[in-house]
């Protein structure tokens, strides 16, 4: 590792230690006194609102996680921009309260309290200080200390102490930056609120230190995530590529074939060499789940073909929300009924095609949605498979699967191994032959269709016909010019010849025998020949002129013969090249004749929840869409056309084939192995779960942890590195780039797919403190170089792993780097549109259709897609730095209850109501406000900040703006990803609630543009 390299590394390593401080004005605390937090026991009034406000969903739950503040600046700080009049505090204590409000330590040890670095040097454009980061004790609590609460609370105090050098009851505490001594007051008062944060980055750390350490450490990925791309391409391979069709092998739904980006981004990924990284841009509704869907199937084919081991692929984000995301999209895949029995899992127990490695909060909150789940040492649902007697159960259920799909018996495993890689060779077989095929007959036609190329070669052809036409018919007059030269060249001969001798003698010496020879010749002239004639004549000038005429019209006649045989020639090659293309299509259709008599090639899933007659009109359409792909040879159709059968199917051949492989011997452990985790073993481990789950998901918080290696409780010990196959990383721009850049290290290439348009991280560190990490780490030598961070992406505050991806890809989309899915289908036309005005320049698709056209669709004749309901408040109120609007709930709450019943109606076969509408806010206190106004039967809508609707999607979405009429939306205007998430979850309706007069008049504006497309009211109907 160079020193550059090495130095950026420290950089983010520093960034990951970094914890901040907790603007909790907005949250819903409670204030304690230090003599309550000294004995481990609060008050029951505090005790008791504090529960009611903070009720958890799991009622057996009789603990909740806190986060006590027992040293506050009773004036604030607010040269961090934090408003004065709200408390800050200096000192954070992760603790446990129950319902009596007895306290206990926090149930992790890597769950320890801060002092924010915010407050302590040295810390750019620093004006207030309390101590300094190189007193900052670094592991100062012990496993010990953890066991109650007095030896807790004696461990905070002594921390708290030691990294500031105060005693605990001092009320002041000095000023470090200021050269007066200024004193500054501490409350005397101690809050306490509900513990929200997340710092699991214990691994994390933890790989930052192994890749510092590792003198001979290559590592090509992490390299690249480093420095970047320094030479792009404009991407250069098409999504109906036919080079790029053999090298597609397999896709994970059936249902429905790639959109053209789609397949533009799988075309690239096949490019990716180890160390690249393919950046793809994924807006909302664009297919981002099903892009990485067919890379892992296709992964997951083209390794069974060659009968390696299966690929261990790592799908990964930054929180729960996220990879719970993508794992219940790999559980989803639907049983299209091209083959039923091949379209299940043939090993009892699996449900999903992912494994989920949860830390030990998400597997107890995910606990009844029944994940496949596992850990880094099996645990969970593999432990569970892999027991002797369930191990036996599944081989019984697996070859009983078999042989009823292979119509034979089965006796073991391998048997039905090498029959599944049969089937899956022969899929693939099929699809050269048929591509080859197709190859040929693109070879004779270029760009055209078969229609197309047949109806320009005929036109051709009749061209030519009436071109020969056109030359014959010049060819025989110019024949006749001849024969009637010769015959009239004859006819002087001739005459001249029956000319007295000495006529023709003496006309040459004397004037009076030439005159009247002329007289003579002028005698036999036709009056074609007088025109011509005009001068003196004689025998020499009419041979002459004939002798000319002649060679002239010799030379038409054979120029013409020659124009004429070409042409026939032309005709007899169109005529050949119309030939030799039957005899290609013949060859073509042989083969899909071919792949007819084991498979419905025009097979269309039959369309659920629509009456039966609709949905075989539906079945009709398709077919004769996909027949007239064939039949015109259209090679998007039939890359389509592919999708969803011969690749499609080649993905369960695979699955199936790795199923059988689990039962093998190959990457078994022993029972003295599976506790373990050394490298050996775990890379055993990896590829034997891989066999049953092509995917492992899990967060960057447990990546690290997972592809740890040595033993637990260790201090040394190593990770997997460049070991992963494929690292995907999903809602990369909520991803900030210090927690996700070392987990690089541990794959060999990368897919990074997400949004910078949409939600940005949650970023803890600022810009303020990010200068000061970069300064302190030589990255930059002083703050004016900041900017050449930012436009690399290299900072912490403010950019995301999707911008660090994209420069590190050396494929580019219109100018921008990385790719870009474009073909939108979840909302209609008319919301999307907003989206694509306000932060995409047009470069969306919009693939759904207008509102207009969709008759199904009741509630259209009642309100636009997109409107507004107008609450004249004029002015908000206000929690701590967060807003709330009583009116405007209530209005909300009440438009929701009158019209729940006729969207239930329009909606019949979607669940209850809280499946059809979302209420979206910009402040957790009008979220709070809201749902507390809702009534019992309708608690369950969903109500929250635009973070908790990160990928999700709705019939309706209403956003409340809060704001008055004399507020302005300062915050909406100035986060346009929060309405482009907004909007853009919205599928069939979206209304805005609140004062129009907050919103501007400008169309270039976020509110002016929303203004301007929810212009139609919704109230009173």
């Amino acid at each position: 590792m160079n020193e550059l390299k090495k130095r950026l590394t420290k950089f983010f390593y520093e960034a990951t230690r970094v914890k901040s401080y907790i603007d909790f004005s907005g949250e819903n605390y409670q204030k304690a006194k230090d003599s309550e937090l000294s004995s481990g026991r609060i008050n029951s009034l505090a005790t008791n609102e504090f529960w009611v406000e903070n009720k958890p969903s799991d009622t057996k739950k009789d603990k909740l996680e806190v986060i006590l503040i027992p040293k506050v600046l009773a004036d604030g700080l607010i040269d961090l921009g934090v408003d004065v009049r709200v408390p800050f505090g200096i000192l954070y204590v992760p603790a446990r309260l129950d319902k009596d409000g007895t306290l206990f330590p926090p149930d992790s040890i890597y769950k320890t309290p801060w002092i924010p670095r915010d407050v302590l040097t040295p810390f750019h454009m620093q004006e207030k200080a309390i101590g300094a980061w190189s007193e900052y004790p670094q592991k100062h609590f012990l496993k010990e200390n953890f066991q109650n609460w007095d030896n807790y609370w004696e461990a905070v105090r002594s921390f708290y102490e030691k990294a500031l050098c105060v005693s605990w009851g001092e009320t002041e505490i000095e000023n470090k930056k200021s050269e007066k001594g200024e004193l500054l007051a501490l409350d005397e008062e101690s809050y306490f609120i509900l513990d929200q944060t997340v710092d699991a980055k214990f691994h994390i750390r933890s790989l930052y230190k192994k890749i510092l350490a590792g003198k001979n450490l290559s590592l090509s990925l992490y390299d690249k995530m480093l420095t970047g791309e320094q030479e792009t391409q404009e991407a250069p391979y098409q999504a109906h590529s036919l080079r790029c069709m053999y090298q597609h092998s397999g896709q994970m739904g059936g249902e429905y074939p790639l959109s053209e980006s789609q397949r533009e981004a799988v075309n690239h990924f096949h490019f990716l060499k180890d160390g690249d990284v393919l950046a793809v841009s994924g807006p909302p509704g664009t297919g981002k789940t099903t892009l990485l869907q067919s890379i892992v199937a296709d992964m997951l084919v083209s390794h069974a073909l060659v009968e390696d081991p299966p690929p261990v692929i790592v799908a990964t984000s930054t929180n729960n929300q996220a990879v719970t995301n993508v794992i219940d999209s790999f559980a989803k895949i639907p049983n299209i009924g091209l083959d039923d029995l091949l379209e299940q899992r043939w090993i009892e127990g699996v449900n999903s095609l992912a494994a989920y490695f949860p830390s030990t909060q998400a597997m107890d909150k995910n606990k009844d949605k029944r994940y496949f789940c596992t850990t880094e040492v099996g645990g969970f649902s593999f432990a569970e498979l892999e027991n002797e007697q369930n191990e036996q159960k599944a081989l019984d259920f697996f070859l009983e699967k078999a042989s009823g799909y292979f119509h034979r018996t089965f006796k073991k495993w391998d048997e039905v191994a090498a029959a599944l890689h049969e089937k899956l060779e022969h899929c693939v077989q099929s699809k050269k032959q048929i591509l080859d095929s197709l190859n040929e007959v693109q070879k004779i036609m270029g760009n055209d269709s078969y229609r197309e190329f047949i109806e320009k070669t005929n036109q051709l052809k009749e061209q030519l016909r009436i071109e020969s036409m056109s030359v014959a018919s010049k060819l025989k007059a110019a024949e006749e010019k001849l024969d009637t030269c010769c015959h009239r060249y004859a006819d002087w001969q001739n005459y001249y010849d029956s000319t007295p001798w000495y006529l023709v003698f003496f006309s040459r010496f004397f004037r009076i025998f030439r005159e009247e020879m002329e007289k003579r010749l002028r005698m036999h002239m036709n009056r074609e020949e007088e025109s011509c004639w005009n001068e003196d004549i004689c025998w020499d000038t009419i041979q002459t002129y004939y002798l000319r005429e002649k060679r002239k019209y010799d030379s038409d006649c054979i120029a013409l013969k020659g124009e004429l045989t070409g042409l026939e020639e032309k005709v007899t090659h169109y005529n050949s090249v119309l030939a030799l293309l039957e005899k290609k299509v013949k060859g073509f259709h042989n083969c899909l004749n071919a792949l007819k008599q084991e498979i419905d090639i025009y097979f269309v899933p039959t369309p659920k929840d629509i009456p039966l007659e609709e949905a075989e009109r539906k079945i009709e359409k398709q077919r004769l869409w996909k027949e007239k792909q064939v039949s015109e040879m259209n090679v998007e159709g039939i890359n389509s056309l592919l999708d969803t059968t011969l690749r499609y199917l080649s993905f369960w051949f695979a699955i199936h084939y790795y199923e059988a492989r689990w039962f093998s011997s190959d990457y078994r452990l022993t029972d003295k192995q599976k506790p373990r985790r050394y490298a050996n073993v775990q890379q055993k481990r990896f590829h034997r779960m891989a066999m049953l789950t092509p995917c492992m998901v899990m967060t960057f918080f447990r990546l690290p942890g997972v592809f740890a290696t040595g033993e637990p409780n260790k201090e040394e010990k190593s990770f997997l590195f460049n070991y992963i196959d494929l690292l995907i990383v999903d809602e990369a721009g909520q991803v900030s780039p210090e927690v996700a850049l070392p987990s690089f290290g541990l794959a060999k290439k990368a897919l990074v797919v997400g949004d910078e348009e949409q939600i940005p991280p949650v970023w803890e560190i600022k810009t303020d403190m990010d200068i000061t990490l970069a300064t302190l780490n030589n990255v930059i030598s002083n703050a004016n170089e900041y900017e050449l961070l930012q436009e690399n992406g290299m900072n912490c505050a403010e950019s995301s792993i999707m911008r660090i991806a994209a420069m590190a890809c050396r494929f580019r989309k219109d100018g921008s780097r990385g790719l870009f899915l474009s073909e939108h289908r979840r909302c209609y036309d008319e919301i999307i549109d907003y989206c694509n005005k306000l932060v995409y320049q047009g470069k969306l698709k919009p693939c759904r259709g207008s509102i207009r056209h969709d008759d199904k669709n009741t509630l259209k004749s009642e309100f636009p897609a997109m409107g507004h309901f107008p609450i004249e408040v004029e002015s908000s109120e206000k929690r701590g730095s967060s807003r709330f609007n009583k009116e405007e709930a209530q209005q909300i709450v009440q438009w929701i209850a009158t019209h729940a019943d006729k969207i239930q109606s329009t909606y019949p076969k979607e669940g209850g109501i809280e499946n059809l509408i979302g209420v979206i806010t910009p402040f957790k206190a009008q979220a709070a406000v809201i749902k507390k106004a809702l009534p019992k039967h309708l608690k369950k809508i969903r109500v929250g900040t635009i973070h908790t609707f990160q990928g999700a999607e709705c019939r309706i979405i209403i956003i409340s703006t809060v704001y008055g009429g004399e507020d302005g939306c300062f915050f909406i205007e100035n986060n346009k990803s929060l309405m482009n998430v907004a909007v853009s979850r919205a599928k069939d309706f979206f209304f805005v609630f609140g004062n129009r007069k907050c919103l501007l008049h400008t169309e270039s504006s976020t509110t002016g543009l929303l203004r301007q497309m929810t212009e139609e009211s919704i109230a009173g109907k």
